[in-house]
């Protein structure tokens, strides 16, 4: 028997005996029937038909992957892999931007004005005057000022006296150097006539207003619940929470009790 052969044509031991039996028929029929006796021992053993439905061994092997097919399958798992890159890449951008818009959207404002506080500093012997600032009331000079000097708008005006006036009612005073807005003005002159001086008034209101110009052009708004102003030292003192936006600085007073003193060469805060 050839060793080479398949297995599946390789002789089975049914076949084996039939080829023993062949043979020895032809030991005792002799040598003239050889060619028949070999093509049935053929017929029988190397050329034995396959049972249809019956796969053969060899096709059941699968055939090698050429090279052409592992290049394409190298191909796709590389473009697998760039596509994952890529989503997971931009999944990482996003991640980040979110965190950072998060951050600014948490973090405080740059850019709002610098609260400028005067320190309480306390003495045995009364109150302490801060520094002045120089700068934040727009003209020194404001001692002359008369009825003449003065605009003022209101819904009623009251002569009480020779040289006392009330103003109420959404009341609109016009000083040369600043403009205050009040409920309430009560202003005390040296007599009736609008060339006799301004001696003091006093201003009041859920929310006095002060606003002025100073030397350098800059806008000054001061807000209080009282508003006084003595001729005679040309100054204005503002009581009950004043608070003073000037410039970049915003002043309060850290006691309730604290004023605001604007005078012709700047402003103070005065702590009680």
């Amino acid at each position: 028997m050839n060793p080479n052969l398949p297995e599946s044509d390789r002789p089975c031991p049914a076949d084996e005996a039939l080829a023993d039996a062949l043979l020895r028929e032809h030991s005792r029929l002799g040598s003239l029937d050889d060619e028949v006796l070999l093509a049935n021992i053929r017929l029988r053993t190397v050329a034995k038909p396959v049972a249809a439905g019956e796969p053969r061994a060899s096709s059941r092997v699968r055939s090698r992957t050429s090279a052409r097919e592992w290049v394409q399958i190298a191909a796709i798992v590389a473009l697998s892999l760039t596509v994952l890159g890529l989503f997971f890449s931009q999944r990482r951008i996003e991640k980040a931007w979110r965190t950072e818009q998060a951050q600014h959207s948490m973090a405080p404002v740059a850019h709002q004005i610098t609260a400028t506080v005067q320190r309480d500093v306390r003495s045995k012997s009364g109150p302490t005057l801060a520094q002045s600032h120089p700068g934040v009331v727009s003209k020194p000079d404001i001692r002359t000022l008369t009825l003449a000097d003065l605009s003022v708008e209101a819904q009623s005006i009251s002569h009480l006296a020779p040289g006392l006036l009330v103003y109420e009612g959404d009341v609109v005073f016009r000083h040369p150097d600043f403009v205050i807005k009040a409920d309430r003005i009560d202003l005390t002159s040296s007599g009736p006539n609008r060339d006799d001086p301004v001696k003091s008034f006093v201003a009041r209101g859920e929310g006095v207003e002060i606003e002025k110009r100073s030397a350098n052009g800059a806008v000054e708004v001061a807000r209080a619940a009282e508003a006084t102003y003595d001729a005679d030292a040309g100054r204005l003192i503002l009581a009950g929470g004043p608070t003073l936006s000037a410039g970049n600085s915003f002043v309060q007073p850290i006691t309730s009790d604290g004023v605001i003193v604007l005078r012709p060469d700047g402003y103070e805060v005065i702590e009680h």
